[in-house]
């Protein structure tokens, strides 16, 4: 069994070495490295070489492909899965780091490829400290899709090693130049044709916090107008493909995308906030999966009490997490 790991790359030359260190010294050995660089301008590539001149024998098993031109992570994506000849594909971000044995780990719970996706646990990493994070397990997985859409299971592709014959048989692909949301979407397709999950029950990912060149410094509402694209697009790929087979979920979903624009200050995340899926806003106190604490910031939000959301903001993310946690 040979797993593909697809990294893209683009101004990572302060955490490429870690993460390139985690990759090659795993202990499974069947693996196909598969490096995008999407033109990147600084010495991203140069310490990945370095790095991989400590790792003789992982040489043979690495491809690193240059892109002409800066076309996006999620193109990147896109070119390294079809460069891609792995019974499972894994994504692993430039930025991140994973588990010495973490392949080998998720490997042992695919019951010798024949499970079709393979999901693991992961940790919030800050410079100083991290947090394991929760991850819950499903017995299947459209029950999974179901905890993807409710929120309970998060979306994204660092978290699942998946068989590459779901990518091929669906033609599941990114959408290039919507670099937001591009997991979610090909999440979503993934989880809608597959049959089984597994789940290994300890983290095996390191997700770094710390990377100022990444997306997500962008503000709450720019994020979600550039999230848009690819949330409408999966909202149509599940109504299209399974009706109102998904209908209660589908407006979960909605609630948690804009979630994040109450997750600041900001009035005109509020306003945009208010502005989006109005329509899920009946939902709020029915996704049982969803944290009280969260639905009643919700539920505040919807109410127009958003002196309460920002009090909320203040003492628990400016304060617990911007301050005991760094």
């Amino acid at each position: 069994m040979t797993i593909s790991i697809i990294t893209p790359l683009y101004k990572a030359e302060n955490f490429i070495e870690r993460c390139a260190d985690s990759l090659f010294g795993q202990t499974f050995t069947d693996i196909e490295y598969i490096f995008v660089d999407d033109c990147s301008p600084d010495s991203t590539v140069k310490r990945l070489r370095q790095v991989l001149d400590r790792y003789p024998a992982r040489k043979p098993q690495t491809k690193i492909i240059g892109h002409e031109r800066n076309r996006g992570v999620a193109a990147a994506r896109n070119t390294g899965l079809d460069a891609a000849t792995g019974d499972y594909v894994y994504y692993v971000d430039a930025d991140d780091y994973i588990e010495p044995d973490a392949i080998e780990a998720m490997v042992a719970r695919s019951d010798k490829g024949m499970t079709d996706i393979v999901a693991c646990g992961w940790y919030l990493t800050f410079s100083r400290n991290e947090r394991q994070m929760p991850m819950p397990s499903y017995a299947d997985a459209e029950t999974a899709l179901r905890g993807m859409l409710s929120g309970q299971l998060r979306w994204n592709l660092w978290l699942y090693m998946i068989r590459r014959d779901i990518y091929l048989r669906h033609g599941i692909r990114f959408i290039e130049g919507e670099n937001i949301g591009e997991d979610m979407l090909v999440l979503l397709k993934l989880f809608s044709r597959a049959r089984s999950i597994a789940f290994v029950d300890r983290p095996l990912y390191h997700y770094v916090k710390q990377n100022d060149n990444s997306i997500t410094r962008l503000s709450p509402a720019d994020q979600m107008n550039r999230l848009m694209h690819n949330l409408m697009a999966s909202i149509e790929y599940l109504s299209s493909n399974f009706g109102d087979r998904y209908e209660k979920e589908l407006n979960f979903f909605k609630l948690n995308a804009k979630m994040p624009l109450l997750i600041t200050d900001d009035r005109d995340s509020y306003r945009t906030w208010s502005a989006s899926f109005p329509e899920a806003n009946r939902y709020i106190m029915q996704n049982r999966m969803q944290s009280l604490r969260m639905r009643i910031v919700q539920w505040l939000a919807a109410k127009g009490q958003f002196w309460a959301v920002k009090l909320y903001y203040r003492l628990i993310f400016k304060f617990v997490y911007g301050v005991l946690y760094k």
